[in-house]
């Protein structure tokens, strides 16, 4: 976990490679929880080890949001502003993948290639605000996104992207956006775990996807188990690609 100055982000520290479970945490009970959620805020930021090897075509998430949040609850897991002045990195490219909670709680997809052409879907039919956790998929594939909730699609627009792999390593809770000094874009409700995939998964494999998240899919790009991990320093990946989170 990184904490922002208003002059630079700290190099990330690698760190040993952890044993992890097989499948992702649901919520569960008050006297089941072991330790305490993390409470995402603006001077801390989770990003992986390295950068992504392919581009993730699915997103999912387990989270929670207040029925009365007025606000954008912010980024779930993305890059966006990585190549800013005030990101890791400070390189020309800005291609972007950002999956966000909007006002009104509808799900928003961000993807823009090197070139500076993306898409934006705003999931107007889905408000995942309602004060217990949710399971919520995104998926795109050349002509459309598509929107899940708790298994079930919701949402469809149109969403024409071109296949890239992005520059830039992602961010959960939060994006790389600053605004004096300070991360802008931290999510502002709970989540549970957070998943990428590099295929477009059907409804029926969202549908498992709930219930345990295979450690052993080839197309799992990253999947983080979120629950109980305040301050954690590092937290393992349960893919078979090692990108923690630190």
């Amino acid at each position: 976990m990184k904490k922002i100055t208003t002059l630079f982000l700290g190099t990330l520290a690698l760190g040993c490679l952890a044993v992890a479970p097989t499948q992702l945490s649901k919520p569960v009970s008050a006297n089941e929880q072991v330790g305490e959620n993390i409470t995402w805020n603006n001077s801390d930021l989770y990003v992986t080890e390295s950068v992504a090897e392919e581009m993730p075509r699915t997103f999912e998430t387990w989270l929670k949001l207040d029925t009365t949040s007025p606000v954008a609850a912010g980024t779930v897991i993305g890059n966006y502003g990585a190549s800013k002045p005030f990101g890791r990195y400070e390189v020309p490219s800005e291609d972007i993948i950002n999956l966000e909670i909007s006002t009104k709680g509808n799900p928003r997809l961000y993807v823009q290639d090197p070139n500076g052409e993306g898409e934006v879907a705003l999931f107007g039919n889905v408000d995942v605000r309602n004060s217990e956790f949710v399971h919520l998929a995104v998926s795109y594939d050349d002509e459309k996104a598509y929107c899940y909730l708790n298994g079930e699609l919701k949402d469809t627009v149109d969403f024409v992207v071109d296949e890239f792999v992005s520059a830039y390593a992602y961010a959960v809770g939060g994006d790389y956006r600053v605004t004096a000094g300070y991360y802008t874009n931290y999510f502002k409700g709970e989540i549970r775990s957070v998943a990428a995939y590099a295929d477009v998964r059907t409804q029926s494999e969202i549908a498992t996807d709930m219930a345990s998240v295979s450690a052993t899919d080839e197309k799992l790009m990253l999947a983080y188990d979120l629950a109980g991990r305040a301050g954690a320093d590092e937290i393992a990946d349960i893919s078979a690609n090692g990108n923690d989170l630190v």
